[in-house]
């Protein structure tokens, strides 16, 4: 099993490599917006594999977020968040992120 801390890394490289070869979210819909006027034909099909890589990233981090963190919180809340953690993340991310 992986420490907290290696378990964590491997979002935070994700988000530094979208950083550096991805467009942002925002400039990404502003692309798909314009479609018709798009300079290049691979630009909207670039545009909608970031928003899919972006979207990944956010679930990632969430799914991170909610089994390490929140999961080990005292009571109802704690008992709440291992629920939606159980629900939202599969087996194999669950067992790298937790201690």
């Amino acid at each position: 099993m992986m420490p907290p801390r290696q378990a964590a890394l491997g979002p935070a490289v994700i988000g530094v490599v979208l950083l550096a070869a991805a467009p942002a979210p925002s400039a990404a819909l502003a692309t798909l917006r314009e479609t018709a006027t798009a300079p290049d034909a691979t630009a909207p099909v670039l545009a909608l594999v970031a928003l899919v890589a972006w979207a990944l990233l956010a679930w990632l981090l969430l799914v991170a977020t909610a089994a390490t963190l929140a999961a080990r919180g005292p009571g109802a809340a704690g008992r709440v968040a291992d629920a939606v953690a159980r629900r939202v993340a599969p087996v194999a991310i669950r067992r790298v992120v937790e201690v």
